[in-house]
């Protein structure tokens, strides 16, 4: 008896136990809450930052559009400078301070010339493949000199006007006109068609002159011409010398001292030839045509 009285409360408490746990088991769990933010110093230190960063956008901001605005930026270029596929196009002065290489320089406006200024000299230089230099053009303060192996002077028809190079010098056009005082100096040969002047026509040489021609030499003047020179004049002809004139004057012809018998008349005088050296001479109108030795030597 005592042993069942015992064991029928420890079976009343597992049974109660167990209906214990099944309700816990239904009961809905507890809610827990968190809080999400940012509280104290922190959220005064990110609102600071985030201030801070918009104040320094907006000062990027306006230094940009004030660099925009005083550079004159455009989609196409800088200010007066455009920049396009063919080139770069820059309208006003323009100051390189080192060198400019470039293939192409022409003004921006057709109807405007282009200046070209410089402090102490102008360069300009053209090369070849390989870089070496094939033409060179410096202006100086005083001169201008162009370095090349042959120079060309053409007018709007490429007709050639001047031609220089090592070997000849070629003048182009229909006359060559000298307005210096002391005229045109030649230290070699001259060779021309053709020799005009409008006024004195003055032909100075130092050496020996010689005139040659393929064809016939023309020496005509609606004055005088006069030649001079301190030694020989020789005109040596395979046919003939022509001398058509109103009046061909000798002067200082040697005279023959052979006189006539009689009064001799001294204002007319015949012309003589020696022989031997087709050497001309005077003698009196009424003598014969004698001289001595030396005087046809």
């Amino acid at each position: 008896m005592d042993s069942s009285e015992e064991s029928f409360p420890s079976c009343l408490d597992e049974s109660s136990r167990r209906e214990s746990e099944w309700e816990k088991s239904l009961m809905v769990p507890p809610k827990i809450i968190y809080r999400i933010g940012v509280y104290g110093w922190r959220k005064r230190c990110l609102y600071f930052s985030i201030v801070f960063l918009l104040c320094l956008s907006l000062l990027n901001f306006t230094l940009l559009m004030w660099i925009v605005r005083v550079m004159e930026l455009t989609p196409s270029g800088i200010s007066n400078l455009k920049i396009f596929n063919w080139g770069i196009k820059l309208e006003g002065d323009c100051l390189f301070e080192k060198k400019l290489q470039t293939s192409r320089i022409k003004p921006s406006d057709p109807k405007k010339p282009l200046k070209i200024d410089s402090a102490k000299q102008v360069v300009i230089i053209s090369r070849n493949e390989d870089g070496e230099i094939q033409n060179k053009l410096t202006i100086g303060d005083d001169s201008i000199r162009v370095q090349a192996k042959n120079f060309i002077v053409e007018n709007l028809n490429n007709k050639t006007l001047y031609q220089a190079n090592s070997s000849d010098v070629v003048f182009g056009a229909e006359s060559l006109e000298v307005t210096g005082d002391l005229g045109a100096v030649f230290r070699k040969a001259l060779r021309t068609s053709k020799l005009t002047s409008d006024e004195n026509l003055s032909i100075k040489s130092d050496g020996f002159t010689h005139l040659n021609a393929k064809e016939n030499i023309r020496i005509q003047s609606s004055g005088k011409i006069q030649i001079r020179a301190q030694g020989d004049i020789s005109m040596i002809s395979g046919n003939q010398i022509n001398l058509q004139a109103k009046e061909v004057i000798f002067k200082n012809l040697t005279i023959s001292p052979f006189y006539p018998s009689g009064r001799p008349n001294a204002k007319v005088l015949q012309l003589c030839m020696c022989g031997n050296n087709g050497k001309l001479f005077l003698a009196h109108g009424s003598a014969k045509c004698q001289a001595f030795e030396s005087t046809c030597s």
